[in-house]
């Protein structure tokens, strides 16, 4: 499923992931949700901090981490690792990357 020796998946492998089972977490701050996000992602903003997004989430968990072009999330694939998160990975090229496979969104108050 995902390499833990890897810190980036592709959004295809992402994706994949995704349906498996692990979590996707958008990092991306509020403002940035309004258009669009990638279908079944949890929000976690980078400013909630990361103490408090680590404490809300099992260690044994699978975390995909997903920004707009894959830098911050990098950062935080790499934080969570830190913190004892084995299989947190960034996705490569963050929701750009994933907009432009084609991959499914969700837009606010499109329920």
């Amino acid at each position: 499923m995902i390499d833990p020796n890897g810190l980036e998946v592709q959004v295809t492998v992402a994706r994949q992931a995704q349906e498996q089972g692990a979590l996707l977490i958008d990092i991306r701050e509020d403002h940035e949700r309004i258009g669009g996000f990638a279908s079944g992602s949890r929000h976690l903003p980078m400013s909630a901090g990361f103490a408090e997004s680590a404490r809300s989430l099992s260690p044994s968990l699978p975390l995909l981490l997903i920004c707009a072009s894959g830098t911050r999330s990098l950062h935080a694939a790499l934080a969570f690792r830190e913190a004892g998160f084995a299989a947190a990975v960034s996705v490569a090229g963050g929701l750009c990357a994933w907009r432009a496979a084609g991959l499914p969104m969700q837009f606010p108050g499109a329920d």
